[in-house]
Order: C-alpha cells, then structure tokens, then sequence
C-alpha cells in the first residue's frame, strides 16, 4: 500500500519546482524560449 506522507511531499515537490519554473522563465515569450531551446 501507498504510503500518503510520501504522497504528500512528492506534490508538495512538484508545486516548489513548478514556482521555480514560473520565476525563471517569468518575462519570456514563446520566440525567446524556442530560442533558448533550439539555438540556431
């Protein structure tokens, strides 16, 4: 059986890592992250 608690740190990972990304990509546009992303 699952253990809940680990459950719960696991999400609670996921929702930090995702505020880290919002703040690092935070004034990009889709040309600018392609960019970075695929450099010619």
């Amino acid at each position: 059986m699952r253990e809940r608690a680990r459950d719960k740190g696991r999400l609670l990972d996921i929702i930090e890592y995702s505020d880290n990304v919002t703040m690092l990509i935070e004034g990009y546009d889709l040309q600018k992250l392609v960019a970075d992303i695929l450099p010619i």
